[in-house]
């Protein structure tokens, strides 16, 4: 009688599948090419100036012949494509690939990734990165430096304006005392301190009147300006149409221009605009006012023989308000590229 031998169906399965599966695979072999992604890394980007940047990442194909490029845009939708250097890769490895980008803008932030593709695989990307070119300084005629950012189709100055000078070099006068009484004045041209206290500046920015504001000599640093009333609504009417109002009033764009910190309570700076309550100086009492709770920027567009039109944000409400005051005044300045 033979004796029989009961094997445990489980334990037998596993040694069925040990025994099958058991194979020497190679890089060169085919089915590991096919059963292995191409392994891709994208880098952070180098040699990057105003306009141009090189992009960097790495990929393995196998030895798989794998073209290699790089997508880069504005948003996600990636609009831009550029072939690696090194491209097309055939080295079974992990291999450094770079392409030389230009006609960047320099104040806008950029989406990139790196992609592969040969005869076994389409469409592998590697993570996205991103690309701020809104780091390039803005240098004023007193060396004082910007930071600028694009909001919609305009490039807006990150900071109210600090100079001392007009962009041609001619001095921008005050006031001594920071108070002095200038109602009697026809056309006054003076700058001044936030609160008339000169360690505010580096914050805040400094105050002009209107007529400083529209003189021929441009207040602003070369190749930008004052805005006029009607580059404001640009900027404003993008806010508010792209969501920056959040939920309820679409009009409740200040908490996205406001700095998140010195300012009121839930302002996220989601625009990056970056306002500073830094107050304004009035010219009926010729006293500062409202530092800490409010800031206002002239425009270069005038309401009558006496007043301009000015926007301004309190920590009272969430709306960005437009008026016009005495051009006598004392408002910061934001600067628009031209």
């Amino acid at each position: 009688m033979k004796k029989v031998i009961w094997i445990n169906p489980i334990i037998f399965t596993a040694i069925l599948l040990l025994v099958t599966c058991k194979k020497e695979i190679t890089s060169g072999d085919i089915e590991y090419k096919v059963t292995h992604y191409p392994v891709l890394k994208t880098l952070e980007v180098t040699n990057l100036t105003d306009t141009t940047a090189t992009l960097n990442g790495t990929v393995n194909a196998f030895g798989l012949s794998t073209t290699v490029t790089f997508e880069y845009d504005t948003t996600t939708s990636y609009g831009n494509t550029v072939t690696a250097s090194q491209s097309p890769i055939t080295v079974d490895g992990i291999t450094s690939v770079s392409a030389d980008i230009s006609g960047l803008d320099s104040y806008s932030i950029y989406h990139f990734r790196i992609k592969a593709e040969n005869s076994l695989w389409t469409n592998f990307y590697g993570a996205e990165k991103i690309l701020n070119m809104s780091l390039s300084p803005v240098t004023d005629v007193d060396l004082n430096t910007y930071h600028a950012i694009r909001i919609g189709s305009q490039v807006w100055m990150q900071e109210n304006l600090k100079t001392t000078k007009y962009s041609n070099g001619d001095l921008i006068g005050t006031t001594t005392p920071a108070t002095l009484n200038i109602s009697g004045e026809s056309t006054p041209k003076y700058q001044w301190a936030s609160d008339g206290n000169e360690s505010n500046v580096a914050a805040y920015g400094r105050f002009y009147t209107f007529y400083v504001v529209t003189d021929i000599r441009n207040v602003c640093p070369t190749g930008w300006h004052v805005p006029t009333d009607g580059e404001w609504t640009i900027l404003t009417d993008y806010l508010i149409n792209n969501g920056y109002g959040g939920p309820g009033r679409r009009d409740y764009i200040g908490k996205s221009m406001a700095d998140t910190s010195g300012w009121y309570q839930g302002s996220n700076n989601s625009s990056g605009f970056t306002a500073l309550p830094s107050g304004y100086r009035e010219s009926y009492g010729n006293t500062f006012s409202a530092i800490g709770s409010y800031c206002g920027w002239w425009s270069s567009t005038e309401s009558s023989t006496a007043d301009a039109y000015y926007r301004s944000m309190n920590n009272r409400s969430r709306d960005v308000f437009s008026y016009h005051v005495n051009k006598k005044h004392g408002y910061s300045v934001r600067c628009v590229r031209d």
